[in-house]
């Protein structure tokens, strides 16, 4: 499937793009064509600074040399794209990428970036440094990653799911509220957690032991942490506590009443 929708002030742009088919496949060189028309047109007959958001689906590294025309761009959307690097757009504040398989390297212009999320990705190993402003992040399926930023001092809203070889969060994460994290070799979660509301930790083989200082803590999840052999007793605001298959856990410094166990 080959796709681009463009958002003029909220709403849709009805212009549609000719896929010419040659041989059951798409000619790369007519495409390109169709594309550049394309955005042209849009940036000739709409106000570019009001172009805000763009999602494409199944195009070639070629159309990103085309979304620079787009520099007030604050939202992109990329599926299925055959893409290697983000380019430097300085307004986006979202990022969605999903099963853009050779991507490997993100623009270190993105200073301004709140939201990020990334699906299913191989060729990924770390992401830039320069993410401070970023509020929410989700990793999905990004087998190769093996490091986050060491300054995610804004990031409130973590997921991490199947990231294999990621084994160290950053050390600072104290406006963190909400973590959700499955599939990973987590070593430890940072002392920083002062300010988490909601974690939620399945299949973390080589997770021991929890921060003690999460006194803000209201949920915790726990599911397949088979190394973890206890609960710190200085949860004093949690509300709900959910255990899945922690059999070593044995002890459980809390009210029943609160306790949920499968």
């Amino acid at each position: 499937m080959v796709r681009i929708d463009i958002y003029y002030f909220g709403e849709e742009i009805k212009t549609e793009i000719e896929k010419r088919k040659l041989d059951n496949f798409f000619h790369k060189d007519i495409l390109y064509e169709d594309v550049r028309d394309y955005f042209l047109k849009i940036y000739f007959n709409y106000n570019p600074q009001s172009i805000k958001r763009i999602e494409i689906e199944g195009y070639d590294d070629y159309i990103l040399e085309e979304l620079k025309l787009f520099s007030y761009l604050m939202e992109l959307k990329l599926i299925k794209c055959d893409i290697i690097q983000i380019p430097d757009l300085p307004n986006l504040r979202k990022l969605y990428i999903s099963e853009c398989k050779n991507l490997s390297d993100i623009s270190y212009d993105v200073l301004k970036l709140e939201e990020l999320e990334i699906c299913f990705n191989n060729n990924l190993y770390q992401l830039p440094e320069t993410l401070y402003n970023l509020q929410k992040l989700n990793l999905l399926h990004c087998k190769n990653l093996i490091k986050l930023p060491d300054y995610l001092y804004n990031l409130q809203d973590l997921t991490i799911n199947n990231c294999d070889n990621l084994k160290y969060l950053p050390k600072n994460l104290s406006n963190l509220k909400k973590i959700y994290i499955c599939g990973c070799d987590i070593i430890n979660l940072p002392s920083s957690l002062i300010n988490v509301n909601y974690i939620t930790l399945y299949c973390l083989d080589d997770l021991k032991i929890l921060p003690d200082n999460m006194i803000n803590l209201k949920y915790l999840e726990l599911g397949a942490c088979f190394n973890l052999k206890e609960i710190p007793n200085t949860f004093i605001n949690i509300e709900k506590i959910i255990l899945k298959n922690c059999k070593n856990i044995k002890y459980i410094p809390y009210s029943k009443n609160i306790i949920e166990i499968h």
